[in-house]
Parts: C-alpha cells; sequence; structure tokens
C-alpha cells in the first residue's frame, strides 16, 4: 500500500488574532517613536540597538556620561532637572512601549518576525473532509447562480458540515467539521 505524503491546506485565517495584532504593532511602533523622540532630546539615539536590553539603563548612563563632567558635585536628579528631564516620562514611555508584549527590532521599528495566522489541515482525513465539502460547496454556489437557494435552510441541513461566508456571500467547508473538532461541548 502505498501513502501520501501529507500536505496541509489553508481553510481559513485567524482575522480576529491578526487585526488585534496588527493593531498591536501599530500602537507599539508610534510608542517607539515617541519614546526615541523623547530621549533624542537629551542624548544621542542613532545606534539604536544599544537601547535594546536596557533602555531605561543605557539613557542614564549616556545622559550621565554627557553632562556629570560639567556638574561633578549634583545628584543626577538634579542634572535631570537642569535639562528639563522629566525621569518619570521618560519611565512612562520606556513602560507603554514594554507593556506590548511583541519581539521589536530596534533598527526597523519594525516585529523580529510576523506570526502565522492561517488556519491549516493537520492530517490527511482533515484534507479529505476539506476536499469532499469543498465540490459540494462549489456546486451548491454554481447552482445558486441560476437559481435561488435558501442558503440558511442548507447551511443548518448539513448538521454542521457547511458554513456561510458573509464575506464572500458563498457557501463553505465549516472549519470545525474539517478539523473535526466538536461545536459545542455537552
Amino acid at each position: 500500500m502505498k501513502t501520501r505524503n501529507f500536505t496541509p491546506i489553508k481553510i481559513g485565517e485567524q482575522t480576529h488574532e491578526r487585526d488585534n495584532y496588527l493593531t498591536n504593532v501599530d500602537t507599539k511602533k508610534k510608542r517607539f517613536n515617541e519614546l526615541f523622540s523623547y530621549m533624542q532630546r537629551f542624548v544621542n539615539t542613532e545606534d539604536k540597538q544599544r537601547f535594546k536590553s536596557d533602555i531605561y539603563g543605557t539613557f542614564i548612563q549616556d545622559f550621565s556620561d554627557k553632562h556629570f563632567a560639567n556638574f561633578p558635585t549634583l545628584r543626577i536628579e538634579k542634572i535631570c532637572e537642569l535639562h528639563d528631564l522629566q525621569l518619570h516620562r521618560l519611565e512612562a514611555l520606556i513602560k507603554s512601549f514594554n507593556d506590548i508584549q511583541i519581539d521589536w527590532n530596534f533598527d526597523t521599528n519594525k516585529p523580529m518576525q510576523e506570526p502565522c495566522f492561517d488556519i491549516m489541515t493537520t492530517c490527511e482525513a482533515d484534507n479529505q473532509r476539506y476536499e469532499n465539502t469543498k465540490q459540494l460547496c462549489e456546486a451548491l454556489n454554481t447552482i445558486k447562480q441560476d437559481r435561488h437557494l435558501y442558503v440558511a435552510d442548507i447551511v443548518r441541513g448539513s448538521n454542521g458540515t457547511l458554513a456561510f461566508d458573509f464575506k464572500t456571500n458563498e457557501i463553505v467547508p465549516a472549519q470545525a467539521y474539517i478539523l473535526d473538532t466538536p461545536i459545542r461541548n455537552y
């Protein structure tokens, strides 16, 4: 008996998770720009990668190196006050940037890697269920072009094997059926 190599098929996308992720990326990018815009008023921030491991510590070290020689008897807080540097604002900017849990590339101001939001089949049986229901969906969608079909009744009568995609206005295979996951847990 000859066995086929399993090739996963994309059957959908986690759109809600993707949209949340993209919103978080935009927010983190804005916070990164705001943070470095504030810091560059006081220290050189050209080499942003240096700040990755410890933004606050690196900033304070650079600020001290730059200004401590001019004011050797003053505490760092007083030097900050003289230069109109608000440490609580800096800390708040760093916290708001770090609160979004995405691994960030400081050189490109983009995420280190993009996650995959595709929903894929996991075995050959999933692929077989997908192919069978896809053929049924294609046939129903073809008929729907010529005749009025009661789509809600067809989907309801398919007992969870079919679904209706409101974006494309077509009958599609139900992901729960394809992946053989229970629709309800009793």
